[in-house]
């Protein structure tokens, strides 16, 4: 669910979807040294076409910006007077937004039906009673 937001988010097609989801299994398991080079290789390349999908749809947002957040990582100016690189936009997109953003849904969730079943109240990141 949150992957779809997310999607929405940066302008993104849901087609995407699944291309995105096995670069981040991937991205997961090459972090964690899981499985054989054969898979590690395999896993890379899943990491290979994310980036591939995200750098086209980066060249769209820059040549015709609009009001996604993917736009706004494209065409905004920095302190510094340059643009983030194609490197750290990837870079964002995919850690910070994805695996962080999808984290935090969880967390999230998680959180609010704990406190429904305990009939405690969320406040911030703990659950206290009324």
């Amino acid at each position: 669910m949150s992957f779809r937001i997310i999607f929405r988010l940066l302008g993104a097609s849901t087609d995407a979807l699944p291309v995105i989801k096995d670069a981040l299994d991937a991205m997961v398991a090459n972090l964690g040294f899981v499985g054989t080079e054969e898979e590690e290789i395999a896993g890379a390349k899943k990491e290979i076409a994310a980036q591939h999908y995200f750098m086209a749809l980066i060249e769209s947002k820059r040549a015709h910006p609009d009001d996604t957040i993917l736009s706004a990582f494209v065409n905004a100016d920095l302190p510094s007077g340059t643009r983030m690189t194609d490197a750290q936009i990837l870079m964002h997109v995919m850690l910070d937004l994805f695996m962080a953003g999808e984290e935090t849904n969880v967390q999230g969730l998680v959180e609010r039906h704990l406190s429904a079943v305990s009939g405690r109240r969320a406040s911030g990141s703990a659950c206290q009673r009324p």
